[in-house]
């Protein structure tokens, strides 16, 4: 936060922890060696409480690119990199330039992995053909993710649509 030409300010821990109750998946925006850049609101906090009646609703981010494909089943899986997951109801959330789209969906599990052991089938079940190809589609996403790097190959199904 910040006003009066300020900039961003980080927040305080009480608040950290308000966002991290209130929105676990949320990123925030903080400066860092003079330069802003994002991070996810569960690393901002050493020791954080957790208090599991304020769990809110899940939500899994998507870039609007994989509605079609996860809506049709052709998508089955996302591979996540420090973007930490929970096996069950999540909402697939589609962040289009003018609206959001969301799908009920349920995380079915979570297979950590390295980077550099992802598979042509863990592409496959992102719609796509071989690992090569999936791993550098995930650098332009996660551009400091390194060969060692461990992702989360998660795959989920959409729930009944409409119903």
């Amino acid at each position: 936060m910040g006003n009066r030409g300020r900039g961003v300010i980080p927040r305080a821990a009480a608040a950290r922890q308000v966002l991290l109750d209130q929105h676990p998946d949320c990123s925030v925006i903080i400066p860092l060696d003079g330069a802003l850049t994002t991070a996810p609101v569960r690393t901002l906090l050493p020791h954080p409480y957790s208090n599991p009646s304020a769990m809110r609703e899940r939500v899994v981010r998507f870039h609007p690119l994989y509605y079609d494909s996860v809506l049709d089943g052709s998508e089955t899986a996302t591979t996540r990199f420090d973007e930490p997951c929970a096996i069950g109801p999540a909402w697939l959330l589609f962040e289009f330039d003018d609206e959001y789209k969301r799908l009920p969906g349920h995380i079915n599990s979570i297979e950590p992995k390295r980077f550099d052991q992802i598979t042509d089938e863990d592409a496959q079940r992102e719609g796509g053909t071989v690992a090569a190809d999936l791993q550098a589609l995930l650098r332009t996403h996660y551009p400091t993710i390194q060969p060692e790097s461990r992702v989360d190959i998660v795959p989920f199904r959409v729930e009944q649509v409409g119903a």
